[in-house]
């Protein structure tokens, strides 16, 4: 409902599924009216063209936070001073002021978190995974929410608690008998996560790890002054944030974490889950294959909405699924063996 009224609003078709649901929530005055915006252009144009309108129909003052294409220090520097001087113009617009002291707490909380998601991090690459798939597909979803906040460094514990429990209980997602481990690149099915359940059901697949779950050791902030804060800051934001640092700049970054994490999650295959509104992984597709054939991993690919259910119904993605397993996967699993 929210896709469509954004773009009987004149939201391109294009655009992500995402972001046309954000606008259509606030047309709908499913949200509260802002009293500014402050925006970071990443991780796509899709962004970009729903947050512009979104400044136009709710009228109120937008900000840019500029995140360049490159990710080197110069660049962390560069966005760092752009997060201090939004300082003044949040203030202004809001009516609080700010508190080095509260922000200093958050990026503690933050931390705690970072430390927390990357020992969940090795608790997934366990053989045989020893949580559901859907889990990963998640995480994005949670960091976004609830970086630097008590809550969520709670949860990222007991996710990584519970992780290491179920090894040293033999459990794992498969329940008899994990049989293919692949690794998901691009965005998950959020229309129907019991896809999921599915994929462990029927094809004994687990998903160790995906890109909305994988969290780069880029997280740790520097908290002794407010500079390192926003420099900690910056970095999370242009090295860390799944899909901002994968899709920001070269494309040797996007593979090179895809290779990455198909060695250290042991992974038998790879699945591009291409999203319809993602052009600039549809644009470096060639080079992915490229890279997954050299590996020696076979890669499903699939085009889909991540949101709408009506671009391709699971029922012809889980199609696409069993062939990809049984007729590519399976035999060469069991040519290993």
């Amino acid at each position: 409902e929210n896709i469509d009224r954004a773009e009987a609003h004149g939201l391109a078709p294009e655009v992500c599924s995402i972001d046309k649901g954000a606008l259509g929530a606030a047309l709908k005055k499913a949200m509260p009216d802002p009293k500014c915006i402050l925006f970071a252009n990443t991780p796509c144009d899709s962004q970009i063209a729903a947050s512009q309108t979104l400044a136009e129909v709710s009228r109120v003052p937008m900000r840019l936070i500029d995140i360049p294409y490159l990710y080197g220090e110069r660049e962390i520097r560069y966005v760092a001073s752009q997060l201090k001087n939004a300082i003044p113009y949040l203030e202004q617009h809001t009516g609080f002021r700010f508190s080095w002291d509260r922000l200093k707490q958050a990026c503690e909380h933050s931390n705690e978190m970072s430390g927390h998601l990357w020992e969940w991090n090795e608790g997934r690459k366990h053989v045989p995974c020893p949580q559901v798939s859907k889990v990963s597909a998640l995480m994005t979803g949670m960091i976004v929410v609830a970086s630097g906040t008590k809550a969520g460094a709670r949860v990222a514990e007991e996710l990584a608690l519970e992780c290491k429990e179920r090894i040293e209980r033999g459990e794992a997602a498969v329940a008899d008998g994990e049989v293919i481990r692949g690794i998901w690149y691009q965005d998950p099915i959020w229309f129907d996560l019991t896809f999921y359940d599915w994929l462990e059901s029927e094809l004994k697949m687990s998903i160790p790890m995906d890109l909305f779950g994988y969290y780069a050791p880029e997280g740790y902030i520097d908290t002794s002054t407010p500079d390192t804060m926003m420099e900690g800051l910056a970095r999370k934001l242009v090295r860390l944030m799944p899909m901002s640092r994968q899709f920001k700049g070269p494309i040797e970054a996007y593979v090179g974490d895809y290779l990455n994490m198909c060695r250290e999650f042991k992974g038998d295959c790879g699945i591009f889950a291409g999203h319809v509104a993602c052009k600039h992984a549809w644009g470096g597709l060639g080079l992915f294959k490229e890279a997954s054939r050299e590996a020696g991993l076979p890669l499903l690919v699939f085009e889909y909405d991540m949101f709408d259910p009506r671009v391709t119904p699971v029922e012809a993605i889980q199609e696409d699924f069993t062939r990809f397993v049984n007729d590519i996967v399976l035999p060469r699993v069991e040519m290993r063996k």
